[in-house]
């Protein structure tokens, strides 16, 4: 199935929260999500795939954050999200996951290959496996 970004991530956010399609604030959750990571404008445009042109890679990168967003849970967990992004998108990335756990009070557990000194300068902690 085609889905825009907007459906993508009301699709994610019904799934995930009980009763989420009467809940009064999970359209604000995922306006709050588009806004947030920058989607707003594209969002209704096809997520897309090798068959049907969509939105750019970093796009698609950020709407899959804001599915990992759009719904409360205690935990942030991300394994490897720059892979295939340049510094920039991963810096801009890390400062919006960043953002979402400080104001949601939730905690981000994220791991990253060989990350630019400016992603590693928004870790409040580090933990380096060798």
């Amino acid at each position: 199935g085609r889905l825009t970004v907007g459906e993508t991530l009301q699709f994610s956010n019904s799934c995930k929260v009980p009763g989420s399609s009467e809940h009064s604030s999970a359209p604000e959750m995922v306006e709050l999500a588009l806004e947030g990571l920058g989607l707003s404008h594209v969002k209704d445009t096809y997520v897309g795939n090798e068959q049907i042109r969509g939105v750019s890679g970093g796009q698609r990168r950020r709407v899959t954050l804001g599915e990992m967003t759009t719904f409360t849970t205690p935990l942030l967990l991300g394994d490897e999200i720059s892979t295939g992004l340049d510094t920039a998108s991963t810096v801009d990335i890390m400062r919006i996951l960043s953002f979402t756990a400080r104001v949601t009070n939730r905690i981000a557990v994220i791991s990253l290959l060989q990350p630019s000194p400016e992603a590693v300068a928004l870790f409040d902690e580090i933990i380096l496996l060798g």
